[in-house]
């Protein structure tokens, strides 16, 4: 996300009467860094506060365990920590990544795979798009899906959405 575009989210925000606390950002597993001394930030905290920005990146299990602070802090969690929370502007980082991270660590039970018509591939992209429904249904506003390759299997779906939707749905490459 360019800076330019995460000051007119945090405005549009900002505009509706909420703080950076009231914006949620997820990252998938891929997105996380681990420090020398066993610290995890994410990629995301790390440009913020580069551009000057506070955040509450629980990405790290230590400091998930406690609340942001300020209000001024910007939330960032994991995909598969995000469930229960919301945020009035949500911004999904990597959707495409987490896909694929989830339908490669899909979890399918044993009576699944005895069906006699039991497809792995099919079975691991069910199990990913039920994971996924999790992080999109966050928003209370603003829902902002960000893919790191366009032709990945989530890239293409939402090309499609926006070819269909285009009302609603808008497309902005960077």
């Amino acid at each position: 996300m360019s800076e330019e575009f995460h000051k007119r989210l945090s405005a549009t925000a900002k505009d509706d009467g909420n703080h950076p606390i009231d914006m949620l950002f997820c990252v998938p597993p891929s997105w996380v860094q681990t420090g020398p001394n066993g610290e995890k930030t994410s990629v995301v905290a790390a440009q913020y506060q580069r551009w000057g920005l506070k955040t509450w990146d629980a990405v790290d299990p230590e400091l998930r365990g406690d609340y942001p602070t300020s209000l001024d802090q910007y939330r960032i969690v994991q995909y598969e920590s995000c469930r229960g929370l919301e945020g009035w502007v949500v911004v999904n980082f990597g959707l495409d990544e987490f896909f694929d991270y989830k339908c490669s660590n899909a979890e399918i039970s044993e009576e699944e795979r005895l069906d006699m018509f039991f497809d792995d591939e099919q079975a691991a992209i069910e199990y990913a798009k039920k994971w996924i429904m999790i992080p999109l249904t966050r928003a209370i506003d603003t829902l902002v899906l960000h893919v790191s390759d366009e032709e990945s299997y989530i890239g293409q779906m939402l090309i499609e959405l926006h070819g269909n939707h285009s009302e609603s749905v808008q497309l902005h490459r960077y």
